[in-house]
């Protein structure tokens, strides 16, 4: 189980924020519309068919930004948020990019895993289906109810900064988009050939998951499980999660390596 970000869920932005399509989990028919050239979807359509034709029992966790401090071997950090973080550190400010408006869903790394526990004993104690069960059936999106802003975070970042004598003020700053790549769309950045104007705009503007909109609703594991995400990432949530990840960069890279030339 990964995160999965659906590109059609996802509208660039330029100036003003475009509101998209709220996703329910447990509309199958929506789902099984997605296009076939979002991001990670052909991965989706092999384990939603292998699940549907009964040679595998699974599913698949759509969680979007995870935040929080991991505590795990391997990252302790939200990408999003470090990425944002990062590219305020270099923009001398918490920065967003064109009105800030655009929304995304959100869950805590441990209501996250308490989630896929869950989940995950459901599995292991339940005999495979007969028949299989739907294409899209055991298809979960993990959120809070509340989504949060761009613009919203970028504040948060910004006090945390100040706060720890990073930037001279907590003041936010938007940046225009890109222009858009249907190259990109669904890889990194860094993996494609790139001159040293697009170097620029890469390090200065947030990267595309923190400039679109992902917005869904947690239907199918309120209704199977229960489960609701607890924790609201609130301003407060927002600015103690960018603490953690300026403590994680101040021991590496360095906070200094991340400024502006």
């Amino acid at each position: 189980m990964s995160q999965h970000i659906k590109l059609h869920m996802l509208t660039r932005l330029h100036r003003y924020n475009v509101p998209t399509a709220i996703f329910d989990d447990t509309d199958e028919e929506q789902l099984a519309a997605i296009a076939d050239t979002a991001a990670h979807r052909l991965i989706d359509l092999e384990i939603v068919n292998a699940i549907s034709s009964g040679k595998i029992a699974g599913s698949i966790v759509c969680p979007a930004q995870v935040w929080g401090a991991g505590e795990g071997p391997t990252s302790p950090t939200s990408g999003q948020i470090t990425d944002i973080v990062t590219k305020s550190i270099y923009n001398g400010a918490g920065v967003y990019v064109g009105s800030g408006e655009a929304e995304w869903i959100n869950v805590e790394v441990t209501d996250l895993c308490e989630l896929m526990l869950m989940i995950s004993a459901h599995e292991l104690r339940t005999p495979y289906a007969s028949p299989p069960p739907k294409p899209h059936s055991t298809f979960y999106f993990a959120s809070h109810a509340v989504l949060h802003t761009w613009a919203g975070l970028a504040s948060a970042v910004g006090e945390a900064l100040k706060s720890k004598g990073v930037v001279a003020s907590a003041e936010t700053k938007s940046v225009p988009c890109p222009p858009y790549d249907p190259k990109q769309k669904g890889v990194r950045v860094e993996d494609a050939e790139r001159s040293q104007a697009d170097k620029e705009v890469d390090a200065s503007t947030p990267s595309w998951p923190c400039r679109t909109n992902c917005r869904c609703v947690s239907s199918r594991a309120r209704q199977q499980f229960g489960w609701r995400a607890k924790r609201a990432f609130d301003h407060e949530a927002m600015k103690n999660d960018a603490l953690h990840v300026i403590e994680v960069l101040a021991k590496s890279p360095g906070i200094d390596a991340l400024r502006k030339k």
